[in-house]
Order: C-alpha cells, then sequence, then structure tokens
C-alpha cells in the first residue's frame, strides 16, 4: 500500500489571453481612449471575442486608461476579419474599376 496522497492545484493556465500579453498591447487603447474618448470598444474576431480577452482587456483598459471605456466584442463573430477585408477590397475596386 503506498502513502498518502498530496493534492496540489493544476498549474495556471497559460493563454495569449492572460499575463504579460494584454499588458504588452495596454498602451494602444490607452493611447486610444486618450484621443477620441470612446465609451466603448469593440474587438473583433475569433480571438477579440474570447471570454478570457474580453475580461483581461477590460481590467488593463480599466487600470491604463484616462477615462471609463467598456469593451466588448463584435456581434459580427468569427467573420469580422473577413468581411472588413472584403468591404475594403470592394471599396477599392469601385475607386479603380
Amino acid at each position: 500500500m503506498s502513502g498518502p496522497v498530496t493534492l496540489r492545484p493544476p498549474p495556471p493556465v497559460r493563454t495569449p489571453f492572460a499575463g504579460p500579453e494584454p499588458r504588452r498591447r495596454g498602451p494602444r487603447p490607452k493611447a486610444a481612449t486618450a484621443v477620441v474618448d470612446p465609451e466603448v470598444l469593440v474587438l473583433g474576431g475569433p480571438i477579440g471575442a474570447h471570454p478570457l480577452l474580453l475580461a483581461e482587456a477590460q481590467r488593463t483598459v480599466d487600470e491604463l486608461a484616462p477615462v471609463s471605456t467598456k469593451v466588448v466584442a463584435s456581434t459580427l463573430g468569427d467573420s469580422a476579419p473577413l468581411r472588413g477585408a472584403l468591404e475594403l477590397a470592394r471599396r477599392h475596386a469601385r475607386e479603380h474599376l
């Protein structure tokens, strides 16, 4: 028979949504809120809508921004970057054809 089992908490999950990455990007929303004073910052695409990123981005903006700014996920979902690229391509085509 073996001895007592010691349970340890699991190691912290390492994702691009936690740790130093949001802090590294923190100056971007800080600069944006200082210049244009938005009420809302919208994060798009599959990464921007991730709940862990949203929560960490909100904490970072709350800490760094000079005014209160809400951070939300885009309602366009995973296809937001593609839709934006398609719209830019359409505009370019209309202007140059």
